[in-house]
C-alpha cells in the first residue's frame, strides 16, 4: 500500500516537472514549427489541421494560431 502511495506522489511530481519543461519548449516550437507545437499539445484533429493550413498560407498566421491554442 505504501509503495502505491509513493509511486502516486512521484508520478504527480514528475508530471509537474514535465509540464515545466514543456513550457519553454512549446514557446520555441510555436515559433519555429507551429503545427508540431499544436500536434504535441492537442494531437491529430481539427486544431492541428487548422494550424497546418494557416502555416501553409503563411508562417505568421500559423505562429499566431499556435500561441492562441497553446496559451
Amino acid at each position: 500500500m505504501l509503495s502505491a502511495i509513493v509511486l502516486y506522489i512521484w508520478n504527480i511530481r514528475s508530471l509537474d516537472t514535465l509540464k515545466e519543461i514543456m513550457k519553454p519548449l512549446t514557446i520555441v516550437l510555436n515559433i519555429l514549427l507551429p503545427p508540431l507545437a499544436v500536434f504535441l499539445q492537442h494531437g491529430l484533429g481539427g486544431t492541428f489541421l487548422i494550424s497546418l493550413l494557416l502555416t501553409a498560407i503563411g508562417w505568421l498566421p500559423g505562429v499566431i494560431h499556435a500561441f492562441i491554442v497553446n496559451e
